[in-house]
């Protein structure tokens, strides 16, 4: 699934648009969904080694994608309009807290592309091997 610069710039400014705004909330979700399952591709993860959510959340919020697995945790929305979003390790997916949050901000998101987000991932949350 090909994602471009521009459809992460058009997410990123769609974080503060869709708070307020049906039909921008609605992009929202489906470019962020689009943007997790590229994710999900460049990661090389099988179904039913991930759940991708989407809370709309109410007015005021743009709402709250999410990557889960049985490792790792993406958490794809804006903070308080904080510039940044996050991902952290943990221990299954019924695991909401996990470790410590990694912080990431947009700018990179945007500039550097998926794959530099990918590649934090995956040395900030190594996957563990299943017996």
């Amino acid at each position: 699934m090909k994602i471009t610069q521009s459809d992460l710039v058009r997410f990123v400014n769609l974080t503060g648009d869709a708070q307020n705004d049906y039909i921008d909330k609605e992009e929202y979700r489906k470019l962020g969904r689009r943007i997790l399952k590229a994710i999900v591709e460049l990661m090389g993860l099988q179904k039913g080694e991930f759940d991708i959510r989407w809370n709309a959340g109410g007015q005021a919020v743009s709402g709250d994608h999410t990557l889960h697995t049985d490792w790792f945790y993406l958490a794809l929305h804006d903070n308080c309009s904080l510039g940044w979003f996050y991902f952290r390790t943990c221990k299954d997916r019924k695991d909401y807290t996990g470790g410590p949050n990694r912080i990431y901000n947009w700018t990179t998101f945007t500039a550097h592309g998926l794959q530099e987000l990918v590649d934090a991932i995956n040395r900030d949350c190594p996957r563990r091997q299943t017996a």
